[in-house]
This record gives structure tokens, sequence and C-alpha cells, in this order.
């Protein structure tokens, strides 16, 4: 099966709240960065990264795919992490959040997309829950209230393709996020292998705090950002 949670680097970044997160998103004409503060950290240059965002003062979570740009091994070691496409999402100075009954788990997965009068899609299920799940890819073709048919790609031995019936609750020009209708037994089991790999995967993810002392001033603490991001500004 080509779900491949365990496939990017793993980094969950704790903050306290979503106004400190804020902070240390540095946004930029074609995506955004953030500096993580972790001298453990392992990676090389261009190595794929999913970021889990968390909050130790509420149950908001913000999701970020990119890569990792560079090290920083100086008196603040850690690693310059890049979100190409989209930065982290905002709303009125905190972190988009959404009422779910589940928590939603990063995972990559090939699905087909089965619309109604409409040809099939190919798009990826980039993270997934008992209830639901975001669909990435799909080109703002969906639109709320679509009622779909989720089929997996590669389906590993034993286990049905079928996500079964799902319900869009938001869209966006590339970005769907879907309710599962759980109509099926068999598509009720795949959702919940899917959530098993995801977990799996997470349990070995790189857990981060953010530093005590950081924003003591007000203002994180973090080497310059990464001359190559300047050097890309000015070619762009």
């Amino acid at each position: 099966m080509n779900a491949s949670a365990a496939g990017p680097l793993l980094i969950r970044y704790r903050f306290d709240s979503s106004a400190q997160f804020e902070r240390h998103v540095h946004r930029l004409d074609r995506g955004g960065m953030i500096f993580v503060a972790d001298a453990a950290l392992s990676g090389v240059a261009g190595a794929p990264v999913v970021l889990d965002v968390a909050f130790v003062a509420s149950e908001q979570r913000c999701t970020l795919r990119g890569e990792l740009v560079c090290r920083a091994d100086g008196v603040v070691p850690g690693a310059w992490l890049a979100f190409a496409g989209r930065a982290p999402p905002r709303s009125g100075g905190g972190v988009v959040a959404f009422a779910r009954r589940h928590q939603r788990l990063p995972l990559e997965a090939l699905v087909q997309v089965r619309r109604r009068s409409a040809p099939p899609l190919v798009a990826r299920l980039t993270d997934v829950s008992l209830g639901g799940a975001a669909v990435e890819g799909v080109g703002g073709a969906l639109a709320v209230g679509d009622d779909l048919g989720l089929t997996l790609y590669r389906a590993a031995p034993g286990i049905p393709a079928e996500l079964g019936r799902a319900l869009v609750v938001r869209a966006s020009e590339s970005l769907a996020g879907v309710r599962f209708l759980r109509t099926e037994p068999l598509s009720r089991g795949t959702v919940a292998y899917l959530v098993g790999v995801a977990q799996h995967a997470w349990e070995s993810a790189r857990e981060v705090a953010h530093p005590p002392a950081c924003c003591a001033e007000g203002r994180p603490v973090e080497p310059p950002l990464p001359l190559s991001i300047f050097r890309a500004r000015r070619e762009g």
C-alpha cells in the first residue's frame, strides 16, 4: 500500500500557544519558513519534512509539509524548514483550527476520487482520522456538499481498497476536507487500517518543545534566515 507516512522526516513541535507559533513563522512570497530549535534533529538539505504543530493551551493543530533547508550549528542549534507554495494558515492572529471529533494524523496515500457525472481524479490523502481526511491536489474541482467515492491505489494484501463514500465539508483551490460516511463495514476497516499506519509512523516522530527562554523578550531567538533564501528571492 502506498501510504508513506514513514517516508518524510516527522517532527512534532509543541508551542505554548498559536500566538507564540505565529512569531516563529517567516512568511515569504512563495511560502514560509520556520526554525526548529533542536540540536539532535537529523536530516540533510532537501529532505522532505512533515511538521505537526501542537499547542499546550488549546486543541488546535497545524500540519505543514515541506523540506529541510539547512542545519544551524551555532549558538542556537537546529534546522530551517521551508514550506513552499503555502505558508502556515492563520486567522485573527492564530492558527486556523476546525472542530473535530477525531484527531487527524498526517499521512501520505494516493487515492482515486470518484464524482457524480464527472471523470475520476487522482489525489493524495494528506491526513486521516476515523471520521475524515484531507484530500490534496484536487485543483479546485471539488465543492462543499459533493458526495464522493474514495479508493486506495495499491492497497496492502488483505486490505480492501475501498474507503467508501465521503462528503466534502471544506474546499479550496487545492485542498478539500472530507467526512467519511462510514456506510460499509469493509470501508470502515480500511479507514481504521490507514489510521493505524499513521499512528505507527508518528510513534517514532521527533518530539520538540519550544524552548522556554526563546521568546522571553518577545522575539524568537534564532539564527538569521539562510542566504539561499535571499538568493532565491533575488533570482525570482
